[in-house]
């Protein structure tokens, strides 16, 4: 898949089968190489990377955001 010059490329992982694209140097695994969820999750990726300034966003720490409740509940 040709990209326009800057753009991470659309890869293929042979040893598994998937696809990936490369950004500042992390691979991102995708689902197997030329499958339309692959290619439609490259293309959710990079419209993210793009509109954040060419950076990926921050991990969520979802960690934070769990609250347990103890007791029972009257």
């Amino acid at each position: 898949m040709a990209c326009p010059k800057g753009i991470p490329g659309y890869l293929h992982h042979k040893a598994s089968g998937h696809a990936f694209v490369r950004i500042n140097g992390n691979d991102i695994y995708l689902d197997f190489h030329n499958s339309k969820e692959s290619k439609a999750e490259y293309d959710r990726i990079i419209r993210k990377w793009l509109t954040n300034n060419r950076l990926l966003p921050q991990k969520e720490n979802h960690r934070d955001a769990i609250t347990v409740m103890s007791g029972a509940v009257q």
